[in-house]
């Protein structure tokens, strides 16, 4: 398979279940960089959540974060794209949590904020490497736009919440869903897709030169953008059903993968 940009989410995808680099996932991605092939992060989790391993990777790309809402290149600053939810909704959702008993996450530019530390709160400040900032009242403090906001659900229910405020927020918000316990809420010009799109054509690239890999139902606008798309063998069968292609249930299979890319002609 050849291409010029190769599109990777992190959790779930280049991370084992340990939040680790996979085995030969780093060495194979400097190999693809080596023969011209460049490498962008596509993650749901924070920029700052993301930069460890952009670092770790050796990369120079810009970094897809908050599920495409914010795409920044951490050497430079530069801000690619972003598109937050409007102030008016993010104070209409969080006062919908409140009333619901939710936990939510809000992001002001690329800062976690939270009225308050609970158990969830530390799990993921531990997990994705990030600390909190603390508020209080949300309604109160927040008067800009949150990048987007992430609600806490548990299975069973989460599918059916998520769907419930796919139809409250139709036309108004994007929804879609991360690990296992994430609704996430967006402007509906947000998501991994549109980000992407976004990035190719400041490379002067188009989506016949770009390939992405993603595990989630989060991914599948990019992989639905890109010229083609991959599935790892562990992804939901919702982007599996998506995808071009769908990797062998095989630790070795994603390196092994990268490393059979070859750079388009148009490089």
């Amino acid at each position: 398979m050849k291409c010029s940009l190769l599109a990777l989410d992190l959790d779930g995808t280049v991370l084992d279940s340990g939040r680790q680099l996979l085995a030969g996932i780093a060495q194979s991605i400097a190999s693809a960089q080596k023969r011209g092939v460049q490498v962008v992060l596509c993650s749901g989790r924070m920029v700052c959540s993301v930069e460890p391993f952009w670092r770790q990777l050796g990369l120079d790309s810009s970094i897809i974060g908050y599920n495409g809402a914010y795409v920044r290149h951490p050497a430079t600053g530069e801000v690619v794209f972003y598109e937050p939810v409007p102030l008016d909704l993010t104070l209409e959702v969080v006062g919908l949590a409140k009333t619901r008993g939710f936990h939510i996450n809000t992001y002001i530019g690329d800062e976690l904020w939270v009225a308050a530390r609970n158990e969830y709160v530390r799990r993921y400040e531990t997990t994705y490497g990030v600390q909190a900032k603390v508020v209080g009242d949300l309604e109160r403090a927040i008067t800009q736009p949150s990048t987007k906001l992430l609600l806490v659900v548990e299975p069973p229910d989460i599918d059916r919440i998520a769907q419930e405020l796919a139809e409250r927020y139709q036309g108004r918000l994007f929804v879609t869903q991360s690990e296992d316990i994430h609704v996430e809420l967006l402007n509906p010009r947000a998501n991994k897709g549109a980000a992407l799109e976004a990035v190719s054509k400041r490379l002067g690239l188009e989506a016949r030169d770009v390939v992405a890999v993603g595990d989630g139902i989060n991914d599948i606008e990019m992989i639905r953008w890109a010229g083609a798309g991959v599935a790892v063998a562990q992804a939901k069968p919702q982007l599996q059903a998506e995808a071009d292609l769908v990797l062998a249930p095989d630790p070795d299979s994603l390196p092994t993968f990268i490393a059979s890319l070859r750079p388009s002609r148009r490089n």
